[in-house]
């Protein structure tokens, strides 16, 4: 059975088991056995005798960072007291320190002999200290200021692309503090090349924010943990990237596809390019050449055994021998019109259930826009229990208006609201949520209306028909945020070779700004080579000289 505890729960289970543990050490070093039951002088005994700068206590106290100081702390307190075999170290990891605690109360000879480097160095050679403390370094940045993420899908084309290593911020929106306190440093969900968990929800710490330097703002791009997964806590959930286009408080709607906040349509930011699907024609078979569109339009058009290789990562799907549905930027479609031979180009406009497509389009156009399941969008059967398009009649580009929850604001119960807002009630704020004909019951008592308890932010992929977002999958609660990108500090294509393989109008650039992206590649790499130079030749001749 799983627990959940506080902080304040955890802590102190936490620091009674340590307390046990380091009563008669305390003792056998003529420290006052008392002092063991103080939490952060212990601490500072501790280190202080084990010869560590007391500014380490600070890691002592964040979850996960804490269980690898505490590896490294009961190592060398056993090493002081001459408990040097692996055993006894290694029963004592296992344990989670009791068995050091036994081998305390059982042994009347315990005798402080002090720190040996000479010996520790012996045992452990020089790697193993360097691996625990970059380990502590590296947990530590990771979840309080920056961590590495890498784009795998295309749902940011050509924004955020595949290939794209990332570095986000944690800080922007405020560190969350772990809430899976209990897992294996550095790994996500699962152990590397298993599906193995690497984790344990056997203890659970609930929600925690520290201040934020500024909100998440609309129409700029966050990761958050996916709200669709349910097997995983929050913050093992797997973690998407996606462009905010609503934030708490907004009424969004989607009119042909054209997001609409509280009634205007948005304007994209300076460096977000979309991309949508288009129903392409030419005049001849199979007269789409792709290294053309590769080299002109970035446009990745790969046969069948690439797309198993590249998990169907194409960018056309021909239709016949001569109509295509191509995934197009929207600064490249004039230029495209251009080509040699393509006859007709219209923007896919996925009409709401049963409306006819209005226009003159070619029949292949409108089978397809009429093959698309609307059924599929949010509140949908899957998300919501239900399956009443009549309700809701949305599609993905006619969507809404629908109103994102924020933190305070009370909104009518009602049918809709029920079908809307169901997930939220529940599975987010905690709480049962009830429908008998009419009559609605939060936590089993009438209720005419609802306040929501935190902020809810709604999620759009640039690459609007190739991406799962919440169109598909609904609100993302405040609690799922995880950090703003930032920096793009490479960027590899994939479907490209040799130096031609890398991004350099990408790689060195920031996320967010105003204007177009500039790389700061070639200067960083020129610094390089200067650094090299000085180094290897200059600073050489230099020495010589003076020799």
């Amino acid at each position: 059975m799983d627990i959940t505890l506080g902080f304040i729960e955890y802590y102190l289970l936490i620091q009674i088991l340590s307390s046990i543990a380091l009563f008669p050490y305390f003792k056998a070093m003529g420290i006052e056995p008392w002092k063991a039951l103080v939490p952060f002088l212990k601490t500072w005994i501790v280190l202080d005798k084990t010869e560590r700068s007391k500014w380490q206590m600070i890691l002592v106290y964040i979850p996960v960072v804490n269980h690898v100081m505490a590896i490294i702390m009961a190592y060398e307190l056993l090493h002081g007291f001459n408990k040097r075999k692996w055993s006894d170290i290694l029963l004592t990891v296992f344990t989670l320190g009791l068995y050091m605690g036994y081998m305390g109360f059982t042994n009347k000879k315990l005798n402080w002999v002090g720190k040996n480097e000479v010996q520790m160095k012996a045992q452990l050679g020089d790697w193993i200290p360097s691996i625990f403390f970059a380990v502590v370094a590296a947990t530590t940045i990771r979840a309080f200021s920056f961590e590495a993420y890498t784009i795998p899908t295309p749902s940011m084309e050509k924004s955020l692309m595949v290939g794209d290593y990332l570095f986000v911020s944690k800080a922007h929106y405020g560190v969350r503090m772990p809430m899976t306190p209990v897992a294996i440093p550095l790994m996500h969900a699962t152990i590397p090349f298993t599906q193995l968990p690497s984790f344990t929800t056997k203890v659970q710490l609930p929600y925690f924010r520290l201040p934020a330097f500024q909100e998440v703002q609309r129409n700029q791009s966050f990761v958050f943990n996916y709200p669709g997964e349910v097997e995983n806590p929050i913050d093992k959930k797997q973690n998407y990237v996606k462009r905010c286009v609503a934030v708490a408080g907004d009424t969004l709607s989607v009119v042909n596809g054209m997001v609409h906040i509280n009634g205007e349509e948005q304007t994209w930011p300076d460096r977000a390019n979309s991309q949508f699907s288009y129903y392409v024609r030419t005049n001849a078979d199979n007269a789409l050449n792709p290294r053309t569109l590769k080299d002109k339009f970035d446009i990745n058009y790969i046969n069948n055994e690439q797309q198993l290789r590249y998990q169907n990562s194409s960018d056309v799907i021909p239709i016949s021998t001569r109509e295509y549905l191509i995934t197009l930027s929207s600064d490249k479609v004039e230029l495209f019109k251009t080509i040699p031979n393509v006859v007709e180009v219209h923007r896919v406009n996925t009409p709401k259930p049963g409306q006819p497509i209005e226009g003159d389009y070619p029949s292949m156009y409108k089978r397809y826009t009429q093959s698309i399941n609307n059924n599929a969008v949010f509140p949908d059967n899957t998300v919501s229990g239900h399956n009443d398009t009549l309700t809701f009649n949305w599609s993905r580009d006619q969507y809404g208006p629908l109103y994102i929850p924020k933190k305070g604001v009370t909104v009518p119960l009602d049918y809709k609201a029920y079908l809307t807002y169901y997930r939220l009630i529940t599975t987010y704020e905690g709480h049962t949520f009830e429908r008998r004909g009419n009559e609605y019951l939060v936590d089993g008592e009438p209720a005419n209306s609802y306040t929501f308890a935190q902020n809810y932010y709604w999620a759009m992929g640039d690459n609007r028909h190739n991406s799962s977002d919440s169109r598909y999958w609904g609100f993302v609660p405040e609690t799922h945020i995880v950090g703003k990108p930032v920096f793009i500090w490479m960027s590899l294509d994939k479907f490209r070779g040799g130096f031609d393989k890398v991004r350099t109008d990408r790689v060195f650039t920031t996320v967010h700004g105003t204007g177009e992206r500039v790389s700061y590649f070639w200067y960083v790499l020129a610094l390089f080579v200067i650094n090299y130079l000085y180094k290897n030749f200059i600073k050489k001749k230099k020495a010589s000289g003076k020799s």
